[in-house]
């Protein structure tokens, strides 16, 4: 039988997981290369030049706005809802 994950250990997979996306998409921005995000029930690419420049403030994902931004902000792209299950 599977043991429940405590939620401290949960919490920090989570963290690890959107500091490792957040380098990815960084690296992918600095080398040129486009990325692919869900976004509005479809796959949307963006270019080096559309990825947004990633801040400290960044690192943690904020909950998504109400209103769709015209291009995705940084915290939205490691939202959960760009990143599918």
């Amino acid at each position: 039988m599977n043991k429940p994950i405590p939620d401290k250990l949960s919490s920090q997979i989570d963290a690890g997981v959107k500091l490792a996306i957040k380098k990815a998409i960084e690296k992918h921005r600095k080398l040129g290369e486009a990325i692919s995000i869900w976004q509005d029930g479809k796959v949307v690419t963006l270019t080096a030049e559309q990825i947004p420049h990633l801040t400290s403030e960044d690192e943690v994902a904020t909950s998504p706005t109400k209103t769709k931004p015209a291009t995705p902000s940084p915290a939205n792209l490691l939202t959960s809802s760009s990143i599918s299950d």
